[in-house]
């Protein structure tokens, strides 16, 4: 019970008046009924105007719109698999050039040791 406030009343709040007795503190502070009036005025919209072409438009444009989207949908997706394309020819090459030198590495190695033992035996002969 020491978690909940006491004294509180439950249900609906009654409005405390002022010394006079003879209206609300909040009508006092707020203007009462001027006040919820022109509150209610502020944010009215004085009149609502269709362009009858814009509205026609709006409402005969959604396969339109529609359409477009896909389109640019269609458009997307086609430069992605270009794009995925242009970097499997990228990795590709690395491949073929790694693999080249791979290639080249060993030939040096292969070419040294022939030529590594020839002067052995060259050397060995004389």
């Amino acid at each position: 019970m020491a978690g909940k406030p006491q004294g509180k009343p439950r249900g609906k709040t009654s409005y405390k008046t002022s010394g006079t007795g003879k209206r609300p503190n909040r009508d006092l502070l707020t203007g009462g009924k001027k006040y919820t009036e022109n509150r209610a005025k502020k944010h009215l919209v004085e009149e609502v105007k269709f362009d009858p072409e814009s509205r026609q438009e709006y409402l005969t444009g959604f396969h339109k719109r529609k359409l477009e989207r896909q389109k640019k949908a269609q458009e997307y997706h086609k430069e992605q698999d270009r794009l995925a394309k242009i970097e499997e020819r990228k990795q590709v090459k690395l491949e073929k050039e790694k693999e080249m030198l791979e290639g080249l590495k060993r030939y040096k190695e292969a070419l040294k040791d022939i030529n590594g033992s020839d002067y052995e035996t060259d050397a060995s002969d004389d």
